[in-house]
């Protein structure tokens, strides 16, 4: 399957033939995936089509098996996921300051993802909704290439799902966005579909 033919000035992501092995059990194969600055894509499928692994491929979290994948670089790419681990011990603003640190950047607001009455609470203590908003700010805040989003709504209520429209929008205007989901509300983001087979 290829996804995107437009905007050919900027290609953010082209895999060609893109497969992953777990030992003799294949997770998917034979995807192409072409997409440039400004698309949205939507990659659906049952539990276990292998939705978050190819998340994790793009991210260069996990090594493909088959094919060839050119993303941007490691650093210019940003990954929240429901499994991804957070500092529990830390409280909000402490995370955000470390993360910061790491990637030699100033420290950003907490206030337009809804955290900063929160910022002296331990991020074990948030509720799963304020945990999601805190990966969401991590994985956008450094302003990657490309955004990545593993169930992105699973845990947001009103108020964040407004905050996933406003990150949503804004990566497009400075890269592209891949989301693993299927809730009809992440679809909408979507300019392209990709499904999986399960």
């Amino acid at each position: 399957m290829s996804i995107g033919r437009g905007l050919e000035e900027t290609v953010l992501v082209e895999a060609r033939n893109l497969g992953l092995r777990y030992g003799a059990l294949p997770v998917f194969q034979g995807l192409d995936i072409r997409l440039v600055h400004g698309q949205a894509l939507a990659v659906t499928g049952p539990n276990g089509s292998g939705k978050s692994s190819l998340l994790r491929v793009l991210a260069g979290l996990t090594e493909l098996t088959a094919g060839s994948l050119r993303a941007p670089p490691r650093h210019a790419r940003g990954l929240a996921a429901l499994d991804q681990s957070l500092y529990g011990s830390l409280t909000v603003l402490e995370h955000v300051e470390f993360i910061a640190r790491l990637h030699g950047r100033p420290a950003p607001g907490l206030e337009p993802f809804g955290l900063h009455d929160h910022r002296h609470e331990s991020v074990g203590h948030l509720s799963s909704g304020q945990q999601a908003r805190l990966k969401l700010l991590l994985a956008a805040f450094y302003e990657p290439s490309l955004l990545l989003l593993d169930e992105p709504s699973v845990a947001l209520d009103e108020t964040g799902r407004a905050i996933l429209t406003r990150v949503v929008a804004e990566q497009r205007e400075r890269g592209a966005v891949v989301l693993a989901t299927n809730d009809p509300g992440d679809l909408a983001y979507a300019t392209h579909r990709l499904e999986l087979a399960g």
